[in-house]
């Protein structure tokens, strides 16, 4: 059917050389990537460990080349502290980029984000990034 599927794994970990369990690190990522014409879909999962505390987040982005000019894309994102029950980060971001010519380029992107921190104290916003590229 023309689609295409690709897995993809890392992992890393360090030591404390003095042996103390806290200052161990580790971290994994897996994802999937299903590509299908113009059409892009990325699963991921994210792990950290550190100092005794685990990090988990997970991913979800799409990208659709819509013309050979115009390509859209869309992710979400969050992610959680297992040490800390009131922690929580998320995001959520649209974004476009357009070849106007050869060498020149426009991005836009529109991101939306929450953060609530191991207090619960509550953070958050929106903003928008753009860019001109330029290349010859």
């Amino acid at each position: 059917m023309g689609a295409g599927v690709t897995l993809r794994y890392g992992s890393s970990s360090t030591a404390d050389s003095t042996g103390a369990a806290n200052d161990d690190f580790s971290s994994t990522s897996a994802a999937v990537v299903v590509s299908a014409d113009a059409l892009t879909l990325t699963l991921a999962q994210n792990t950290k460990k550190t100092d005794g505390n685990s990090y988990a987040g997970t991913g979800v982005g799409v990208t659709y080349q819509a013309t050979d000019e115009l390509k859209l894309a869309l992710h979400s994102k969050s992610a959680e502290d297992s040490k800390d029950a009131d922690y929580d980060y998320g995001e959520t971001a649209l974004s476009a980029s357009y070849s106007f010519a050869k060498g020149l380029m426009g991005h836009v992107t529109y991101t939306d984000w929450s953060y609530t921190n191991g207090a619960g104290s509550k953070n958050g916003g929106n903003y928008t990034n753009l860019e001109l590229q330029v290349s010859f």
